[in-house]
């Protein structure tokens, strides 16, 4: 009997739907690297609210582009603390604190343009086609 059980048709014995099929294992697909946001230049300590715990400043703390200053602030809290355990009033001065910084000392980096790769899609190519004109047109 078949699939639609109707009497007469055959079924492969590898596509029977009775047996099970191990599910396939693929990799994760490899993401681009999260981007850093960049400090913003000539800030005071006070209007960079550079007071933040000595762990985060030894450990060089920023948010990523895109992270709201409270999810960066959360998020290096779990590191240092434990998902969840740093929710004491003790550490949320700190949380205070780091929310702070990473809302006023950081901003979105400017757009950096590709380098230029010449007409020929190398580097100096502009040059070499200049040149190779130059040979063409004394050649004769």
């Amino acid at each position: 009997m078949g699939l639609d059980g109707a009497p007469g048709a055959e079924v492969h014995p590898d596509t029977q739907t009775s047996q099970s099929i191990p599910p396939a294992v693929f990799a994760r697909p490899p993401s681009a690297p999260r981007i850093f946001r960049v400090p913003i230049p000539r800030q005071s300590g006070k209007e960079g609210a550079k007071n933040i715990p000595s762990w985060a400043r030894l450990g060089g703390v920023r948010p990523y582009v895109g992270e709201t200053p409270v999810e960066a602030a959360t998020r290096t809290m779990d590191e240092q603390y434990g998902k969840g355990q740093w929710n004491t009033p003790k550490r949320w001065d700190e949380f205070g604190k780091l929310q702070k910084y990473f809302s006023r000392h950081f901003q979105d980096p400017k757009e950096v343009p590709a380098p230029y790769d010449g007409p020929y899609g190398m580097p100096g190519g502009d040059r070499e086609a200049f040149l190779q004109v130059l040979r063409d047109k004394f050649a004769t």
